[in-house]
């Protein structure tokens, strides 16, 4: 039986791979060595076509110009190995970090993630406390070109690894996929909702469970395409919907599977409510077209 040698040059680890690349054409000595021995046998040749959140700005005067990389001091070979580690583990968080993501209720426990690139995300000790206190690229994650390494990592596990799991590094286009991975990560995917915005929130959330509510009890027999457990998908929706209509959308085509369509038509739509008993009981003697 023949056995196939695994190798980390993937298509899922290309917008890493090309950073490094991208990295080792401005400043060899800026990488480990083995990824320069790696770049040097390829004599060099070709430019990456993408270009993700790992690539270090190249720095300027005050009059824009580049710098050239001889102009800035070496890095020490301990800082390469630093920021080779952060690199490392930051994409494991961007690849999989939502393999640690919260999101029963109930808490119960995930699998434990056993893959040996997954350490830098399960292990506390992977980083020493003088290492957490390091300065290093911020990898685009912040604002600055430079921050601690604690602050790479909070940042990671708090866009990753919370309650929200973001399954998206596999997107085919790079555009898009920077355009989610710079939105989300300086967000930290959080929303600082105003207090008007919080109890229309609420309000909407009360009328969708309303609804369902009293479906269930008035008319219990009644296909009623059930939202319980998806009522977050009604203010979801409206904010879409106000949001595309200050961006010019004049139509909207709702494709709506059979679970939360009624509560869709009553809470999105304005279907007025009396209609819907009268679809299930024609005794009341009201007919709806």
């Amino acid at each position: 039986m023949s056995i196939t040698q695994e190798t980390f040059l993937t298509g899922q680890n290309i917008d890493f791979i090309e950073a490094m690349y991208q990295r080792w054409l401005d400043d060899p000595g800026s990488v480990d060595g083995s990824w320069a021995e790696l770049f040097a046998a390829n004599g060099g040749t070709g430019r990456p076509l993408i270009i993700d959140g790992l690539k270090l700005k190249a720095p300027t005067n005050g009059n824009g110009a580049r710098i050239s990389a001889t102009a800035a001091p070496a890095a020490t070979a301990e800082s390469i190995d630093l920021q080779s580690k952060v690199d490392q583990t930051v994409f494991s968080f961007r690849l999989r970090g939502h393999l640690l993501s919260q999101l029963d209720p109930l808490g119960a426990q995930r699998n434990p993630l056993e893959h040996f690139s997954d350490v830098g995300m399960v292990s506390a000790a992977h980083f020493s406390e003088a290492e957490l206190r390091s300065v290093v690229a911020s990898q685009e994650a912040f604002d600055e070109p430079h921050v601690t390494v604690r602050q790479v990592m909070e940042r990671m596990r708090r866009t990753y690894s919370t309650h929200i799991g973001v399954e998206y590094i596999n997107m085919l286009d790079s555009d898009r996929r920077r355009w989610l991975m710079r939105r989300m990560e300086h967000s930290e995917n959080r929303t600082d909702f105003t207090l008007e915005e919080q109890r229309r929130i609420l309000l909407k959330l009360t009328r969708a469970e309303t609804f369902e509510t009293t479906i269930h009890t008035k008319f219990q027999a009644a296909k009623r395409f059930s939202a319980e457990g998806g009522e977050s998908m009604l203010p979801m929706l409206e904010a879409m919907l106000e949001v595309g209509g200050a961006l010019g959308v004049r139509e909207v085509v709702i494709g709506m599977p059979h679970r939360g369509r009624l509560n869709v038509l009553a809470n999105i739509c304005n279907k007025p409510a009396d209609d819907f008993p009268a679809q299930w009981d024609p005794k009341l003697g009201i007919h709806v077209t």
